[in-house]
Formats: structure tokens, C-alpha cells, sequence
């Protein structure tokens, strides 16, 4: 496309001339022989065809990485997890061992006579009382505890007792009990493990009232899983006649009906503690 100044149209026989302006044209124009002035646009049209873009779609590679990525980042949230499991479990640990070794402490220092004091160095009666209760209760279940094992393990040792059968006067006759398994000596009343406390002098001792504390005053323990009816239960099996003729083969012949009486008189009680029981 080519424009020409209207101030050369208009005088056709003066010089050809540029018409200049102030300022500056963006695109200069392009000068002719003739001094006309040519301006040539080249104009660019968008066409709708947009050039391609960066594809959308993963590589194989891309994906291989991302998911090493993942993979990676779910390992470190497990050990960084597991790491403050361990450590809460630890300072739990930790806490837990310290307020055992403060208790242990405190429960020494109670028993000498030694009272406990709060926070601000005061005397704390109601604490110091409370402890010695904890610590006469905590006696009291030790002391359950160990006589009720004795008891149970003289049971076995007794069933597997070797006696000849041989008179031991001088103890038997003196009711002091002697070690179970001890060789060419027959067994006499006081080496039964009868279900009393204190052992029994004689037959007499052997109330159902002595039982009945003996065998069910350890199941107050704390902690305790045995339901009476299954220690009563056990202890009928135990004693019942037919039960115990092994340990009557293995008594002293002097004691044998002294024993024997013995076993009788324990079954019937717990017969009768039996009764109470389903009564109940």
C-alpha cells in the first residue's frame, strides 16, 4: 500500500517534498526517488491454530520418579512416626519407674514411722494414713499369697513323696514337720499339708470355719481371677478319699487312722462350705 503527501498533490510542479511533523513514526516511512513517502505495513494475523504446547501427559520416567518420590516421603512418615511412638513409650516408661521408685520410697518411710508431707513441707496426715493402710493391705495379701503357695507346693511335693514307711517317733509324736522326700521314713499326720493355719495339733483343729478361711481368705487378693466355687471346687477333688489312698500308703502305720480321720473330717467340710456356696 502506498500514501503520498497531500502537499505534493496539491502543487504539482513545486519539488517534491517530504511533509515533516514533529515526533517520530513507530514504523519510518520509506523515502522515494521522487521524495514520496512509502509506508509499508506488514500485518500479521492471528490464525485460530494455536502452536502446540508442552504435552500434558507423564512419561514413563516422570511417573517412575513420582512415585519413588511418594514412596520415599510414606517411608519417612512411618520412621518419623515410629520414632515418637518409641520415644512417648520410653518417657512413659520412664515416668511409670520413677513414680515406682517415689512409692517405694514413701512406703519405707511410712513403716519406720515417718509421716509424708505436701508440697509445701507440711505434715500431710491424710496421705501418710492412707499409705499405711496401702501398706497393711499389701502385707496382708503377701502374707495370703505365700501361704497359699506353701501350701500348694507341699501338696505336690507330698504326691511325689518316696517314704519306706518307716517310724519317725521322736518328730511325728513332737508335731513338727518334717521335709517332704526324705527317704526310709514314713510320713505322720503332721507332715500333711492340711488346709489350716497354724498346722493342726490333732483331728480337733480341723473346723470347717479354719477351712473355709484358709481356702477362700486368698481370694480376696487383688488381682485375683479364682472364683470360690472353683476353689472349693479343686479342693473337693483334692481331698476326697479316693483321692488321697496314694498318700495314705505313704503314712506311718501308727498314724494311718489318725490321717485318715483327718481326710474325712476335711471333706466333709468342705461339703458343707460347698452347700453354703450353691446356697448363696
Amino acid at each position: 500500500m502506498t500514501h503520498r503527501s497531500t502537499a505534493d498533490n496539491a502543487r504539482p510542479n513545486a519539488q517534491p517534498s517530504v511533509l515533516w511533523v514533529k515526533g517520530y513514526f513507530a514504523f519510518p516511512p520509506v523515502i522515494n526517488a521522487d521524495g514520496s513517502a512509502t509506508f509499508a505495513f506488514n500485518v500479521h494475523h492471528r490464525t485460530s491454530t494455536s502452536q502446540p504446547g508442552p504435552s500434558t501427559a507423564s512419561s514413563p520416567t516422570s511417573k517412575d520418579q513420582k512415585n519413588a518420590t511418594d514412596e520415599e516421603r510414606r517411608a519417612k512418615d512411618a520412621a518419623w512416626a515410629s520414632r515418637v511412638e518409641r520415644e512417648a513409650a520410653a518417657r512413659a516408661t520412664r515416668r511409670e519407674r520413677e513414680r515406682a521408685e517415689a512409692l517405694r520410697s514413701e512406703i519405707e518411710w511410712v513403716r519406720t514411722g515417718g509421716a509424708l508431707r505436701d508440697e509445701l513441707g507440711r505434715r500431710d496426715p491424710v496421705r501418710t494414713a492412707a499409705l499405711r493402710r496401702e501398706i497393711e493391705l499389701k502385707d496382708k495379701e503377701d502374707r495370703l499369697r505365700a501361704r497359699w503357695d506353701t501350701y500348694d507346693l507341699r501338696w505336690r511335693a507330698t504326691a511325689h513323696t518316696n517314704a519306706k514307711g518307716q517310724s519317725r517317733s521322736a518328730e511325728c509324736e513332737a508335731g513338727v514337720e518334717v521335709e517332704d522326700g526324705r527317704e526310709d521314713e514314713g510320713m505322720c499326720f503332721a507332715d500333711i499339708p492340711w488346709p489350716v493355719d497354724p498346722p493342726p495339733a490333732d483331728v480337733s483343729d480341723l473346723t470347717r470355719v479354719r477351712i473355709a478361711d484358709f481356702l477362700l481368705e486368698p481370694l480376696t487378693i487383688r488381682g485375683n481371677t479364682v472364683s470360690r466355687r472353683d476353689r472349693i471346687r479343686a479342693s473337693l477333688l483334692r481331698w476326697h478319699p479316693d483321692k488321697v489312698s496314694a498318700l495314705l500308703a505313704r503314712v506311718r502305720t501308727e498314724d494311718v487312722e489318725r490321717v485318715k480321720e483327718g481326710v474325712y473330717t476335711v471333706f466333709h467340710a468342705l461339703r458343707e462350705i460347698q452347700d453354703e456356696e450353691r446356697a448363696n
